[in-house]
Formats: structure tokens, sequence, C-alpha cells
């Protein structure tokens, strides 16, 4: 489950067996006073997107005749502050290359600089200066 700074909830629900997603597996959000806030069911890719009125405590998930819980309170939300997600940006030029070379995992290949003696467009060994 997770939450958009809107406040809707998205709430996942898949077979543990096969990992597929679930469809029609209900979905409810609950106050610390155990009052319903939100419900609804999961759709085609096992997705339900939930608007509580309230700020929910845990949530629940039936399926056929079993029932999973969760706590869904601030605390116990992960923190994430300490780990810098701010990357780095590279419109063009090799950099740019070898980022998207690595993110899908092809080899990435060293383009050789233009002040450099080698007169070629990428190399795939590193320099040996």
């Amino acid at each position: 489950m997770t939450r958009e700074s809107d406040g809707t909830w998205h709430a996942a629900a898949s077979d543990l067996r096969s990992a597929k997603p679930l469809v029609g597996a209900n979905v409810t959000l609950y106050s610390f006073q155990r009052r319903p806030l939100a419900g609804g069911a999961t759709g085609p890719g096992g997705i339900a997107l939930l608007k509580p009125e309230g700020d929910p405590c845990f949530a629940t998930v039936q399926y056929g005749s079993q029932t999973s819980w969760l706590k869904v309170d601030e605390g116990s939300t992960l923190a994430v502050g300490h780990f810098d997600i701010g990357g780095e940006k590279a419109d063009s030029g090799s950099r740019a290359s070898s980022t998207a070379s690595a993110a899908f995992g092809a080899p990435a290949t060293r383009c050789t600089s233009p002040s450099s003696s080698t007169t070629g467009a990428a190399s795939s060994r590193p320099s040996t200066r």
C-alpha cells in the first residue's frame, strides 16, 4: 500500500503462489477506532484506489475466505529521507549513453574524447595511458 500526497491510497493484491494480481479482492481502510474509512475492490491489475475520510490506521484485504491485515499508520512507514535520490541529469553525450546502457543491462561503451590522440567513435576497453 502506498499513499499519494492528495490522500489517495493505492492497494495492490496478488496471489502469493503465482504472483498474479487478485481481481475482485475487497480492500478496506479503517480508523484507529475500527471505523471503515474507505473501501473498494481491486481491478484487472490487482490495484484498488481508495480515498479515505480521515487518517487510516490499518487495512484489510478479503479474497474468498481469506483476510489479510496491514498496519498503515504514520509510525509504520519506512524512513526514506536518508537516501540520495537526486540523481544526475545527463541530456546528451557519452554520460547519457552509458547511463541508459547500464539501466537496460547492455554493456556500456567508453567514448574517446576529442582531445584524445586516438580517433574512433567508441572503445570497449579503457585507455591504458
